[in-house]
């Protein structure tokens, strides 16, 4: 449930900067980006160095610290 609560906050924080199909266009952009910038470093770099289990946790807190950035940003 937390995950599929970062993208609407996000866009609403960006909706008063943008209009709407410029936002879910950023938005978006970004999600796919940091998608691939992320399966890329997790599977050549963390998995091979923490294993899996920490390799989660660290993602985990990653989450959990987005969330936390997220819910601070100014609200528009």
């Amino acid at each position: 449930m937390i995950v599929g609560l970062e993208f609407p906050l996000a866009n609403k924080i960006l909706y008063g900067v943008k209009g709407t199909a410029q936002t879910a266009g950023i938005l978006y952009s970004m999600d796919l980006m940091g998608a691939w910038m992320g399966a890329l470093v997790v599977s050549i770099a963390l998995l091979p160095v923490l294993g899996l289990f920490k390799t989660c946790l660290f993602l985990a807190c990653l989450k959990v610290l987005s969330l936390i950035l997220i819910l601070t940003s100014k609200w528009t």
